[in-house]
């Protein structure tokens, strides 16, 4: 009876725990998700494209937009890069062709986000771009390197962005101009986000005279000798890496770890939305922001995996 009684006490106590690990998930990402919807709402978004703009095309299902990274090379070199940590290993140096990416997107009614690396510098970036359905909402994360007059030239169709300014890319005014030249022919649409790493007054003002928002955030970085912990995450999509397969994070894909389903020959199947990790705080910066980490389960003795 008293081992009866402690198996019930430990399973209880575990579901407790599990049950308000859960409901912190959902409180806080409803509250990030009510604070972006209203932002959308002041610019004077529609309903139908503030949906679309936060999450992507939503079937029956609840199906999202798919995120893919056409490489994790890039023309920058920036210190607080989780790539730096695994800079040894083979970041996925295989990268699908375009016609490839084509063929597999244009399988789905589903939008897509692309990002990387820095996409640009995939060799069929604009074709990839030209050629994914025009029914289907098309948006960049970039860090603005490309040629403008080059994009200009090889796309016609809308293409939504987000963007980026890095300390390691120079002089803020060369990314400003670069944003105003395709506002100013309506390449750029008013709802694009631009981020920056830290606050750094000054160039918060260069961007602010152009007329531009920045959004100033922290990017994390775990260092090599930290011990892995269990958390909670939630996901929101689909993250297809270079290779085409599907990951369940960036920072897994980054060391080629726990590949799921090609998009080339399978079918992704639905994903859980809140799942345990056992490689936190090894993850990249972006599956802090867009997965929200959300608790600290318990303290695990291994190492994170190589």
């Amino acid at each position: 009876m008293v081992e009866l009684k402690r198996t019930y006490n430990c399973i209880k106590g575990n579901f407790m725990v599990e049950l308000k690990g859960t409901y912190n998930c959902i409180k806080e990402n409803f509250m990030v998700e009510l604070k972006r919807t209203y932002n959308c709402i002041k610019e004077g978004m529609t309903i139908k494209n503030i949906c679309r703009h936060l999450w992507g095309k939503v079937d029956g299902k609840g199906s999202r937009r798919i995120s893919i990274f056409l490489t994790f090379r890039c023309n920058l070199s920036c210190p607080y890069c989780i790539s730096e940590i695994f800079s040894t290993e083979n970041c996925l140096k295989r990268e699908l062709d375009g016609k490839s990416w084509v063929t597999a997107l244009n399988r789905y009614d589903r939008d897509v986000y692309i990002s990387g690396g820095e996409p640009t510098m995939h060799k069929d970036i604009w074709y990839i771009l030209q050629n994914i359905k025009p029914s289907l909402q098309v948006k960049v994360w970039t860090n603005m390197a490309f040629d403008i007059d080059e994009f200009l030239d090889k796309v016609t169709r809308p293409i939504y962005w987000n963007a980026s300014y890095h300390p390691s890319s120079g002089p803020p005014q060369k990314t400003i101009n670069k944003i105003l030249k395709l506002r100013s022919l309506g390449k750029w649409d008013n709802y694009g986000e631009i981020h920056t790493v830290g606050f750094n007054n000054k160039v918060v003002k260069e961007f602010e005279c152009a007329g531009i928002k920045l959004n100033a955030r922290d990017f994390f970085q775990a260092e090599n000798n930290e011990t892995a912990e269990s958390v909670l995450c939630k996901h929101y999509g689909f993250f297809i890496g270079p290779d085409g397969f599907r990951y369940v994070c960036s920072s897994k894909m980054l060391r080629g770890l726990g590949k799921r389903e090609n998009i080339l020959t399978d079918t992704l199947r639905g994903i859980p939305t809140i799942v345990k990790c056992n490689d936190y705080p090894f993850c990249e910066s972006c599956d802090l922001v867009v997965r929200r980490i959300t608790r600290k389960e318990k303290k695990c003795s291994k190492k994170a995996s190589p």
